[in-house]
């Protein structure tokens, strides 16, 4: 039964091994019993074509046995230059190897079959391109058979060692000049000879050949003038070896027969000489000379129409089966190729276009055009306040009454006082709002343009609270800065006639909780401040109520949840008691009904005040979509804000009401510029996939099985072993009539074969959750814009079952640039950041953070302390992880360490790196470390790219004298579907890499309208890689094993483990972990990476332990010194300050630059005199551009700028930087051209991050010499083309955009093949330049120029004006 079974198994995977492969037996003659294998797979001499007309042949007039092995393509097409391969094992019993290959990496399987032929000494026959056979990345398991291999164990590969050459170089001009063909007089008795006629002619260019001393050579190669067969010798090229015979020496030390030829080429063998040379040769190598008949029929067997050699023209859509008949034609005509579906993104969109409404545009609030409130006299506002009927109330002011719109008390309260007033009440509230700092997005109508809009009639605001953290020494200009604040409030006549009431409200106190002593530390500054405030409200004749109804150090009330921000219960209190002191009267009951519609007020404008993705609506990317996209929204917001008021009157006044929006009138349709990519299933997208041979991809789950995974964004991995998907598909905003409807979802593989068989729905009201963290303990911390939220699973059921927002105010200009890349550092803070475009002010109980334009942050669970970092004029990076040694890696900057010193003053920013590696378009990316996965891969990441290709990529991780660097290596998977968006990655448990792929046909917000109906809310696929063959890990135990088996997980070999069990460790019990990790530590003393891994537990469980930070900082080992300096900036405040100091003074002196930078780094979190003494040693040393920017980005930094010398500029200037003069780099054409007469000179640039051109237009007379300076100092890629007069820019662009569908598209630089195109530069890389010279046209007229970076062309043009 195991006999037929197996049998059948053969039968069923015969197909699969042959399928790559032909093979012809072969009938009587001399061969008759032996097997020749040919291994066809160069890219330009059409191998492909040679090897089977050669193996024919051999079979059908000598009476071989041949198999022809080809390069393929994923559909089993032959494929010139293919590094796959299949069917090489037949090599094992084969008695002659054929191979004529070019710059192959084929997989370790496939290679392995070669490898062992040459071990055992397998004869070889050479043809042209095998010199340099192989090309194998530097790392990989066989990497010495590279033709370039520097080893000297198998220097210069392949070539040298069995051929006995590696490629040198061509000889002649390539595709210029044929080649004859000389035979050595010597040997003309030579067996390989025989009936071999002198002076054959090959149309294949010459190689240089040099002849070793163990050589026969048998022939000479000469170019000629012409490639015609009669055309004279080139008398300036002298003869070289191109033929020869030697021996190499196999690893079982036999001595194995080798024939090499450098010639082949398809047409080469179109010459009977030429042919006979080969076909001896391969007699002789196989043992055979005695059976060489000079007269032997060596004519073709079928029709043999070879191609002319050149890059890329192989014929396409041929597979091997094709060939296998010998009366079919090599090559045979090809297949017709099945009309090629394309994306709809590269067709012209025709019909009418959507038309602005111009009545739309009084919905429009911007700072630009808005109108501005009139002076007026201003009037006394006193208590208990009088609200005239219809008034209209507007709430000012920070993060107190910020959390009014959630909780709604104040104002529901309010309503149920004066019933039938009809009152309109808007917060405009923005948590850490001071009275003269209101960071807004680019273009955002001012406070006074939105009061005005909304004819506010009464304002009561609150301030104060962030103020106060300037201390007793900011208490005067406190005073001034309201002084003037208030004059200016009361002085303007929002409502178009009289100024406004105003009641100033001072902060409530802080109280002290178990993770914030708040009280402790803010309320004596927050009385002191309340005193001033009311002092300036008196004199300005201004209503004021003191919040502090208690206070002082070791409040507890239990009314925060920071003991800063209120909580539900918190802010009932104060509404309460400001409702007492507006009205001097006791509170009513509060009525919930009401309250539920006051909070559904006040959601809806928040969405018409604060929408997301300001930065298409007012700002700098407003132009091409932003009047359709936004303002029908607008106008239906507030006429849904309005809605709501009738049902808040009609509730209040005792009917109660619920909100009819029937009279919202339809969206206008919104402009549909560009088509967009093709759909495709789940089954089909795979089959776009072009899969590096050595992995296989699957389905994990998409949308087919489980619609909860709709726009599925981020995935992460729990201690049981399951996938977490964040999933949005209100992205990229909510809209009118809509409410947060995303999701996070569990998926399960329960039975381990490699599909998701269950889903659980965590969370299903969220607001786009572009990242989150599990932290071990049924909690979520997540992305939910403007806030970072966290989800609590109390019962153990999966559900998410609390929300508390942890801090507001983050920045939502763009919605894929907010807080997300959510990772636990190390020693168990979190890890975000931000991107550009936004301004965030975030207000904490330890002081208000603002940022802009970017910037990272750290929050420690524990303290609730948010730390702000690494903030720069950036883009929108995507992607984080740590390796071993803790360093933080990212995409821009692509080593994050470098960029961890603390933020600039606000608002200012830390310089924009140079000369450092930082990408944006990529998304996601983790560390290769399990063993099963290719050896050359151990140690590097993989990575995804969504633009401007859809990729995904390895890189090797490399570490350099101050740094670590990333270097691709190769595609993993490369898609011409542009549809596949991969935005994250990770490694699972047992080894397979997982893949979220956020499906859909419209990528980009600057080319598509945010409401394009085309986007896809359906879609959403998890793919799931292994490499072929492989036995996966067994999953590792975290939820269930005990404390002393987590710790010894941190000695595991895979990151991920590690990270997974110090999680798992932070929600354990404190003292049990503790006693066990001092234990373990000790017992673990030896390895210092292991201690390492201790102390990065200890930070997590909040347990300072400053020896082991001693000891590790002195560690002889470099990363592992300066990894311990990450705690340090936390607890140095706990230690004694001498100590640390000399820690930093060792660390600034310390041999190795990234123990420089790690102490530099700390420092500005420590932020003392004493510690930006102790670094000044650093200055005196080299320091690399990453070392270099760590040490001003420090110094520089809101801690240590105050202690700057008179002499801190110059150094930081003088910084890493050596006096060179600047060579001219111009060659003599250059030179020349640049002195002719009426040269001019235009420059032109990328304005950073807005994917436009800094000029619309550029000047040049006709006929003029021109120097065109093309400058990108932005951080993406760009090039610029220009056209030829009436070209339409949408042609050239679509071209291009297909373009992004070849792997081969970024080298060809995105430019379209097409005459039209008159002039172009290369794609710049960021922060690179180029010069382009040419003679303008002599037609004046206007010649478009355009940028062709894949959807680049739709906004980034211009034109060329001739004159």
């Amino acid at each position: 039964m195991k006999s037929i079974l197996l049998l059948l198994l053969l039968f069923l995977l015969c197909p699969l091994i042959l399928h790559a492969q032909i093979s012809y037996d072969g009938k009587s003659g001399p061969g008759k019993g032996k097997h020749i294998v040919f291994v066809a797979s160069d890219h330009e001499y059409r191998a492909e074509q040679t090897c089977p007309a050669l193996a024919r042949i051999l079979a059908e007039r000598q009476g071989f046995k041949t198999t022809v092995l080809f390069g393929v393509d994923k559909n089993g097409n032959i494929e010139a230059g293919a590094s796959n391969i299949k069917g090489l094992e037949a090599l094992k019993e084969a008695d002659l190897m054929v191979i004529f290959t070019r710059f192959l990496d084929l997989p370790d399987d496939q290679m392995q079959h070669i490898v062992d032929y040459l071990d055992r000494g397998g004869p070889v026959v050479g043809l042209r391109t095998s010199s340099h056979a192989f090309k194998i990345p530097k790392g990989k398991k066989f990497s010495r058979f590279d033709f370039k291999y520097a080893g000297k164990d198998y220097e210069k590969g392949f070539g040298h060692q069995i051929l006995g050459n590696t490629w040198v170089g061509h000889y002649g001009r390539n595709h210029k000049q044929g080649t004859r063909i000389q035979l050595i007089p010597e040997q003309k008795k030579h067996p390989i000879l025989r009936g071999v006629g002198d002076g054959a002619f090959c149309y294949a260019g010459g190689y240089n050949g040099i002849a070793g001393d163990d050589f026969t050579v048998l022939a000479n190669s000469q170019p000629m003038v012409s490639m015609k067969k009669d055309a004279a010798l080139d008398a300036k090229k002298p003869p070289v070896p191109c033929t020869w015979t030697r021996h190499y020496t196999a690893k079982n030390g036999k001595q194995a027969r080798v024939f090499h030829s450098t010639q082949g080429a398809s047409e080469d063998i179109l010459d009977p000489d030429y042919r006979r040379l080969v076909l001896n040769g391969v007699f002789w190598a196989i043992g055979l000379e005695d059976k060489i008949d000079a007269k032997a029929n060596i004519d073709f067997v079928g029709p043999y129409k070879p191609t002319t050699f050149k890059m890329g023209g192989h014929v396409k859509n041929v597979k091997p089966a094709d060939l296998q008949d010998l009366k079919s034609p090599i090559m045979p005509e090809p297949k017709a190729k099945p009309a090629k579906k394309k994306d709809a993104k590269y067709t012209k969109l025709d019909g009418p276009k959507a038309k602005k409404d111009p009545k739309l545009a009084q919905y429009y609030i911007n700072k630009k055009s808005s109108p501005k409130p009139k002076a007026t006299a201003p009037i006394e506002t006193k208590l208990p306040l009088e609200i005239a009927p219809k008034s209209h109330i507007a709430l000012i002011g920070n993060l107190l009454l910020d959390n009014e719109r959630r909780y709604g008390h104040l104002e529901t309260l309010i309503h149920q006082h004066l019933p039938k007033h009809e009152l309109e009440v808007r917060n405009f509230a923005w948590p850490a709002d001071e009275i003269d700092i209101m960071p807004r997005p680019d273009n955002f109508g001012t406070l006074d343009q939105h009061l005005l809009y909304y004819k506010t009639d009464v304002i009561i605001a609150a301030f104060g609270y962030n103020e106060s953290f300037a201390g007793k020494e900011g208490l005067e200009s406190f005073k001034q800065r309201l002084d003037k604040f208030l004059k200016h409030l009361k002085s303007r006549a929002y409502n178009g006639k009289t100024a406004p009431q105003i009641v100033l409200l001072s902060p409530t106190p802080n109280e002290d909780t178990e993770q914030v002593n708040a009280a402790e530390m803010n309320n004596k500054n927050i009385a002191l401040y309340t005193e001033a405030m009311k002092e300036v409200a008196t004199s300005n004749k201004i209503a004021f109520i003191d919040s502090s109804y208690s206070g002082g150090k070791g409040v507890k009330l239990n009314r925060t949840s920071d003991g800063n921000s209120l909580t539900e219960y918190g802010h009932s209190i104060f509404a309460k008691n400001t409702f007492k002191s507006l009205f001097n009267l006791e509170d009513p009951s509060i009525n919930e009904g009401l309250r539920a519609l006051v909070i559904d007020k006040a959601d809806q404008f928040f969405y018409r005040y604060r929408p997301l993705n300001t930065f298409y609506y007012v700002g700098g990317r407003s132009g091409s979509y932003g009047y359709l996209d936004f303002l029908p929204a607008m106008r239906n917001f507030d006429l849904m804000v309005e809605n709501r008021f009738k049902a808040i009157h009609a509730t209040a006044a005792g009917t109660p009401t619920q909100p009819d929006d029937s009279n919202l009138p339809k969206m206008d349709d919104v402009l549909l510029a560009i088509g967009a990519n093709e759909f495709m299933s789940p089954e089909d997208e795979l089959k776009a996939f072009k899969i590096d041979p050595r992995f296989e991809v699957n389905c994990f789950a998409s949308e087919k099985d489980f619609p909860e995974l709709a726009c599925p964004i981020s995935i992460r991995w729990d201690a049981k072993g399951r996938l977490w998907v964040s999933c949005s598909t209100a992205y990229p905003h909510i809209y009118p009539g809509q409410k947060p409807a995303d999701k996070i979802i569990i998926l399960e593989d329960t039975d381990q074969n490699g599909k998701a068989d269950k889903c659980t729905t965590f969370a299903d009201d969220l607001h786009i959750p572009l990242s989150f963290v599990l932290d071990g303990e049924g909690g979520v911390y997540c992305s939910e814009q403007p806030h970072l939220t966290y989800l609590k699973d109390t019962d153990g059921d999966d559900k998410a079952d609390t929300s508390e927002i942890i801090y507001t105010g983050f920045g939502c200009e763009d919605s894929h640039h907010s807080l997300h890349d959510f990772a636990w550092t190390p020693g168990g803070d979190l890890l975000f950041r931000e991107s550009v475009f936004h301004h965030s002010q975030v207000e904490t109980p330890y002081g208000p953070i603002r940022v802009r334009d970017s910037s990272w942050f750290l929050y420690n669970p524990k303290t609730r302390k948010l730390t702000d970092f690494g903030s720069y004029f950036n883009t929108n990076p995507w992607g984080v992880t740590f390796d071993k040694w803790g360093n933080h890696v990212a995409s821009h900057p692509v080593f994050g360490s470098t960029f961890h010193a603390t933020n600039a003053p606000y608002p200012q920013l830390h310089p924009k790196p140079q000369g450092i590696q930082a990408y944006s378009g990529v998304c996601g990316h983790d560390f290769v470390d399990f063993s099963f996965w290719p050896e050359e891969m151990q140690g590097g990441f993989v990575k995804n790219r969504y633009k401007p290709t859809n990729n995904v990529e390895f890189h090797t991780w490399t570490e350099k004298e101050d740094h670590f660097a990333e270097e691709k290596k190769f595609d993993l998977i490369f898609s011409t579907n542009l549809s596949f968006i991969p935005v994250d990655l990770k490694f699972g448990p047992r080894g397979a890499m997982y893949i979220c792929d956020w499906y859909n046909p419209v990528k980009g917000h600057a080319q598509y309208s945010l409401r394009d109906p085309r986007r896809d809310r359906k879609a959403g696929r998890i793919w799931r890689v292994v490499p072929k063959g492989a036995t996966l890990a067994d999953a590792p135990k975290i939820e269930d094993a005990t404390v002393v088996e987590l710790l010894n997980h941190l000695k595991s070999g895979q990151i991920r483990v590690r990270n997974w069990a110090r999680r798992e460790l932070r929600t354990r019990d404190k003292n049990e972990v503790l006693n066990a990790l001092n234990t373990w530590t000790v017992r673990n003393s030896k390895d210092q990476h292991a201690l390492l891994e201790a102390l990065w537990v200890y930070q997590g469980i909040g347990k300072k332990k400053s020896d082991l930070v001693r000891i590790l900082i002195h560690s002889d080992n470099h990363l592992i010194a300066a990894a311990a300096y990450g705690p340090l900036r936390f607890w140095a405040e706990e230690m004694p300050a001498e100590k640390v100091n000399a820690l930093l003074k060792y660390g600034a002196e310390h041999p190795s630059q990234h123990v420089r930078r790690e102490a530099v780094i700390c420092s500005s979190y420590i932020g003392t005199q004493e510690a930006f003494d102790a670094i000044q040693p650093v200055l005196a040393q080299p320091a690399g551009k990453h070392l270099t920017y760590a040490i001003q980005t420090s110094f520089e930094s809101k801690a240590l700028r105050p202690y700057w010398t008179q002499d801190t500029p110059k150094q930081l200037k003088s910084l890493g930087k050596e006096e060179k003069k600047a060579k001219d780099t111009r060659t003599a054409e250059e030179k020349a051209f640049d002195k002719q007469k009426g040269l001019q000179t235009v420059q032109l640039g990328c304005v950073p991050e807005r994917i436009q051109f800094d000029k619309s237009t550029l000047k040049v007379k006709a006929g003029a010499p021109v120097k065109f300076i093309f400058n990108n100092p932005d951080a993406t890629q760009h090039n610029v083309l220009i056209l030829e007069q009436g070209t339409p820019i949408q042609e050239i662009g679509m071209a291009a955009n297909d373009m992004a569908k070849d792997a081969n598209g970024a080298k060809k630089h995105y430019v379209p093949d097409d005459k039209r195109i008159l002039h172009h530069s290369r794609l710049l890389e960021p922060h690179s330049s180029q010069t382009l010279r040419f003679i303008a046209p002599k037609k004046p007229g206007k010649y478009p120029f355009v940028c062709t970076f894949p959807g680049h062309w739709t906004v980034m043009k211009g034109e060329l004006i001739v004159e």
